[in-house]
C-alpha cells in the first residue's frame, strides 16, 4: 500500500505529462499557422470565433421556425 506522500508524488509527476504543448500549427479551416494550446487546438482563434458566430445564427434561426420549417 502507497503512503500519502507517493501518491501526491505520483499525481504531480502525471500532472507534468499532461501539460500543454504550445506548438505552431496550420489551421484546418484557413490555412494560417498559428500557436496551438494542445494537440485538441487545430483551428485558429479567427476561425473558431466564426464557427462560434455561425452556430449562434443557426440556433437563432431555428428558434424563429417551428418543426416544419415554417416561421412562428
Amino acid at each position: 500500500m502507497k503512503t500519502i506522500n507517493e501518491v501526491s508524488k505520483m499525481a504531480r509527476i502525471v500532472k507534468r505529462r499532461r501539460r500543454k504543448r504550445r506548438v505552431r500549427r496550420e489551421c484546418l479551416r484557413c490555412g494560417r499557422v498559428f500557436m496551438s494550446e494542445g494537440n485538441f487546438n487545430r483551428i485558429c482563434p479567427s476561425c473558431r470565433e466564426a464557427n462560434a458566430n455561425i452556430a449562434m445564427n443557426a440556433v437563432e434561426v431555428s428558434l424563429d421556425h417551428d418543426y416544419y420549417g415554417f416561421t412562428k
